[in-house]
């Protein structure tokens, strides 16, 4: 078997091999945020930081059989790598269950002997088996291995299992009273709805919309702060998941918009991937926070 490693740092140079990565990522991974459309969007971001984006294929024989997204970059005359995408994203490595040893020790490898990095700090899912194999290739390694779990970046899975009126029996009386007294100012406000557009609809009205929002929230306030001219990661899900349209139709963007007297107050944006539907992101009009939207 010929094993070998490739790394992409150049965005444009991703595009010639989309396809074979996407395809291996759909084969393995529950996850819609790593296919090549979002790593694009994550390596062009990491290059306007002054950061370099590596895209670290694995293969055997020609063939994929693991991925990780990383970052590098050097400070005070250090090399540090890290995950492309944040803890938001639960990014991991995606390996092939038969070479999983083998692509963990070729990552640790490339990391610390050929970027010559002296700390990797990583965001993976604590549940899943990447991190133990991890811990045991760098003890093999005499690499210092430190462990952190934080259980405030904790995802969860929510299985829908019943109707909406049975859900709000199950949550119990405080939450259909919370409920129902939130419509009732609802109610009072004016004329409302909600209103829910998937991939078949206008995606640049609906971009248009979500930034709207976004721009009355209470995050703008923050961004301005931090000197933030957008949500970077808003706009990489809103052009990813536009990109990505049509290539896997397992896959598929969702919002729903609440509108007060025909103005948009509340949006929330999925990305349905399969069986499953992520929540990535979520706002709302700030003058309207009393109504609790």
């Amino acid at each position: 078997m010929e094993f070998s490693i490739l790394a992409i740092s150049d965005p444009n140079r991703l595009s010639k091999i989309e396809k074979d990565v996407d395809l291996f990522i759909n084969s393995l991974s529950e996850s819609p945020f790593i296919f090549s459309a979002f790593t694009r969007q994550a390596m062009r971001r990491s290059l306007s930081r002054g950061h370099t984006p590596l895209l670290v294929i694995i293969t055997v024989d020609r063939k994929i059989i693991g991925l990780a997204q990383l970052t590098a970059r050097k400070s005070f005359g250090l090399r540090f790598a890290g995950s492309m995408f944040g803890y938001a994203y639960s990014p991991d490595f995606i390996v092939d269950d038969r070479y999983r040893e083998a692509c963990i020790k070729a990552v640790l490898d490339f990391s610390f002997k050929k970027l010559k990095c002296e700390c990797v700090s990583l965001y993976m899912p604590a549940e899943l088996p990447n991190p133990k194999i991890l811990g045991q290739k760098c003890k093999e390694s005499k690499i210092h291995f430190r462990k952190k779990e934080t259980s405030y970046i904790a995802h969860r899975i929510i299985p829908v299992d019943c109707s909406w009126n049975d859900f709000r029996e199950k949550r119990g009386r405080n939450f259909r009273r919370r409920f129902k007294k939130i419509v009732q100012h609802l109610n009072k406000a004016g004329q409302w709805r909600i209103i829910r557009v998937d991939d078949g609809g206008n995606m640049q009205d609906v971009s248009e919309r979500i930034l709207a929002v976004e721009r009355m929230s209470w995050k703008e306030e923050w961004r301005t702060s931090k000197k933030a001219a957008a949500d970077e990661d808003l706009l990489s899900i809103l052009a990813g998941s536009q990109s990505q349209a049509g290539k896997f139709p397992e896959l598929r963007q969702i919002v729903w918009f609440l509108e007060l007297n025909g103005q948009t107050i509340v949006y929330t944006l999925a990305l349905q991937y399969g069986r499953i539907a992520f929540i990535a992101k979520t706002s709302y009009d700030n003058r309207y926070k009393m109504l609790y939207p």
